[in-house]
């Protein structure tokens, strides 16, 4: 995805070097941050021969939104698990278009709940000989989170490239933390001194340095059984910064 100046945001805010990578651009049917742990998801529920794929989220999810739209692309069936959020505009439309794509949707009052909802669902499915591919909330498992050592390994090439300058700080939303996860990892694995720091958009349980850093750790696991050749990285909470 490209990598713009926003030169009128940057004056605002007395900033003469800003940049947005602009990942609402993923995808040219539905873009943002969803598509790229998607990609490996996905895949695997396919490899896996799977029929369906389940997942978790706010009733105006985008990540539920983004997993119907690709499930249904990929000829899976979309299952979303939905729990209250605060009534705005963009949660009825992605709601609303859940609906309109086929979603099969199931209400929790609470994420504590939605995993006895999950748990039920999936053993109603089983015993009608289904098994269906679970996401968890985000995309963010050491699988989905390489999407985001993609996007930063990406932006290293970028630097190379001459198409942005090497960025002292690179800031991203933190919810499941999945993206900031992937991100500082990648960006710490192609050797750029940048600081990758998540914004908490969620509870401070769920996102904080310890939990971000247990999740980079699992998906560089996952990489180095994939290919003995990728070397160890020391990682700290330090490496995770959260505001």
């Amino acid at each position: 995805t490209p990598i713009q100046k926003l030169n009128k945001l940057g004056a605002e805010l007395g900033l003469e070097k800003f940049y947005c990578k602009r990942d609402d651009l993923s995808n040219a049917e539905y873009g943002g941050n969803k598509v790229r742990k998607l990609e490996f998801l996905l895949a695997d529920a396919k490899r896996l021969k799977r029929k369906s794929v389940m997942t978790v989220g706010a009733w105006g999810s985008n990540h539920i939104l983004a997993t119907t739209i690709f499930s249904r692309k990929l000829g899976l069936k979309p299952i979303g698990v939905m729990v209250p959020q605060c009534s705005q505009e963009y949660a009825r439309k992605n709601l609303l278009l859940n609906f309109a794509l086929g979603c099969e949707i199931h209400y929790a009052k609470n994420m504590l709940s939605a995993g006895a909802k999950v748990g039920k669902i999936y053993l109603q499915k089983w015993l009608k000989g289904e098994s269906p591919y679970f996401i968890w909330a985000g995309g963010t498992n050491q699988l989905g989170i390489l999407g985001y050592v993609n996007a930063g390994l990406e932006i290293a090439e970028q630097v190379k490239q001459g198409i942005v300058p090497e960025p002292d700080d690179i800031f991203c939303a933190a919810g499941s933390c999945g993206t900031f996860a992937g991100l500082a990892l990648g960006i710490k694995s192609a050797g750029l001194n940048t600081r990758v720091i998540g914004v908490r958009v969620y509870d401070r349980m769920m996102v904080n340095s310890f939990a971000v850093l247990r999740l980079a750790r699992s998906s560089l696991r996952l990489i180095q059984r994939l290919d003995s050749a990728v070397p160890s990285l020391k990682l700290s909470t330090q490496d995770f910064p959260v505001l």
